[in-house]
């Protein structure tokens, strides 16, 4: 029941309509018995600060935030957490006294998501397609994971220097750059970080497993390849349900548990993550 004491949550992007994020933080509102709702907001990028202090203003406790607004957010939000300047980048935002503080639980979500499919990197090799957020998210994830070698390969070799840089600043990970068109050698992992539709010549054969962080559709035409290799493959779907559930948990300050994390992966997986 929704009351006058319900607090609000809520995600904002541009656009919008497509998220699960309404249905999974609710989805745990409901199976933790909180008094709280979570919808969608549609803001553009220009009105980013204008929709931030609204959204204070009415007291909107918690903000999800995804495409266009992960670097502006950081110069919106009073302060960050150390996984948000480790990022680079905002996926969540919790009301205070003094504004909105700006956290990131992509990398964590990315951990959990390879860990609950019983990926071990520990001394063994990744390649990642992108250099933007969600491949820094990618990248810190498999450093902590243990990774030892990490190739990037992007379009934009400036980027992909760059995000090589920031690992082997932080992490005890050897980088190599690539381009998007390069011969690809052999990895124990491919996570492919690149908006659908995006041209690459890679090859699955010569990759163990692969992970496609894009969970709409929930095929691409990268794991439908990976699978007629008869490689390992799956998608972005339980990043997306493990990088909410540390948002919720970041929002809430109470522990979201896997027997519920579970219920909704299951739940979305089965309909095709829609």
């Amino acid at each position: 029941m929704i009351s006058a004491t319900t607090r609000v949550f809520g995600v904002i992007g541009d656009p919008i309509t497509h998220s699960l994020s309404p249905r999974i933080h609710n989805f745990f509102a409901q199976h933790l018995g909180h008094d709280l709702v979570y919808t969608a907001f549609e803001v553009a990028a220009d009105n980013l600060n204008v929709a931030l202090a609204g959204a204070a203003a009415l007291g909107i406790q918690g903000l999800n935030v995804t495409y266009p607004h992960k670097t502006a957010a950081m110069a919106a939000a009073v302060r960050l957490t150390d996984a948000a300047v480790t990022a680079n980048a905002v996926n969540t935002l919790k009301l205070t006294a003094d504004g909105y503080v700006g956290h990131n639980t992509d990398a964590v979500g990315v951990v959990n998501a390879l860990a609950s499919h019983k990926v071990d990197l520990a001394g063994q090799s990744v390649t990642i397609l992108g250099a933007g957020a969600a491949a820094r998210a990618a990248a810190c994830a498999v450093a902590m994971m243990g990774c030892q070698k990490l190739v990037i390969t992007n379009r934009s070799k400036n980027n992909a220097n760059l995000l090589a840089n920031f690992v082997e600043k932080y992490y005890n990970v050897d980088t190599v750059v690539r381009s998007l068109d390069a011969h690809q050698e052999g990895a124990t992992l491919l996570i492919n970080s690149l908006p659908i539709g995006v041209e690459t010549t890679i090859h699955p054969d010569v990759f163990d497993i692969i992970f496609d962080m894009n969970y709409h559709p929930s095929e691409t035409a990268l794991t439908k390849a990976a699978k007629a290799a008869q490689k390992r493959t799956f998608n972005g779907l339980a990043m997306l349900v493990f990088q909410a559930a540390a948002a919720y948990e970041f929002f809430t300050d109470a522990p979201v548990p896997p027997n519920i994390i579970n219920n909704i992966f299951m739940s979305l997986d089965k309909e095709g993550g829609r």
